[in-house]
């Protein structure tokens, strides 16, 4: 799908999942044209893909609407650029502290973590190993 230089923020709004949680890029997306939102079962992907090219060519030109989106724009590029929980300096079990999210699992997976203790909950109880990782 080829958007208009104007909706170009569209791309990569609607290939970064935050969408599906957060409730102002939903909307935005729902209000280029609420029955085809519901048609695509929320999916912005496909709405866009169908969407006829006058509507896109009229989205391009309307100033409310690329206000509204230049705002989403900018509050995703924050949002991708804050400090994440995981990230955290000295921040979770032992044998991760120091280590950064993603980064923490690839190295408990390759062996470079030799210990360590994760508690998980399921949907029916809560369950802790212990000594998980190879030395």
């Amino acid at each position: 799908m080829t958007l208009p230089q104007p909706l170009a923020p569209l791309h990569d709004l609607m290939l970064n999942l935050r969408w599906s949680w957060h409730g102002p890029t939903a909307d935005l997306f729902a209000s280029i044209d609420p029955a085809a939102w519901a048609a695509s079962g929320g999916d912005p992907i496909a709405m866009l893909s169908g969407l006829p090219s006058a509507r896109i060519a009229a989205l391009a030109t309307d100033q409310d609407f690329l206000r509204r989106l230049g705002e989403a724009e900018r509050d995703l590029q924050q949002y991708m650029s804050e400090p994440r929980w995981y990230v955290a300096e000295g921040s979770g079990p032992e044998g991760f502290r120091d280590r950064a999210g993603p980064a923490a699992v690839a190295l408990a997976a390759a062996g470079e973590v030799t210990s360590g203790t994760i508690t998980g909950a399921t949907s029916a109880s809560s369950e802790t190993t212990t000594g998980l990782f190879k030395a």
